[in-house]
């Protein structure tokens, strides 16, 4: 039988700077992968930054958080977002 292995990461992360936090994102999966990760999990609102408060009840923000275009490099990984806010919501989904 196969070990599955999770990683906790723990990122330092900036309200609104969707770049910049997918970036920190994507190394913390390339630093867990190199030490044998399967699967890395991240703190809520990793993406977004958090605490995200009044930018929550900019419909125009949520928007491009939950269409947001990672940036994969060459080993691209899966990553499967899951959010609930207010009345938007949408179930989780793996980004091609």
């Amino acid at each position: 039988m196969r070990t599955l292995r999770l990683a906790m990461a723990q990122i330092n992360t900036t309200v609104g700077d969707l770049e910049g936090n997918a970036q920190r994102i994507l190394r913390a999966i390339d630093e867990a992968r190199g030490r044998g990760a399967d699967i890395v999990a991240f703190p809520e609102m990793a993406l977004p930054g958090y605490p995200v408060e009044d930018l929550l009840l900019k419909p125009q923000f949520v928007r491009m958080v939950v269409v947001f275009p990672v940036p994969f490099g060459p080993k691209k990984p899966k990553i499967s977002w899951g959010w609930t806010v207010r009345s938007i919501s949408s179930t989780p989904r793996t980004l091609p």
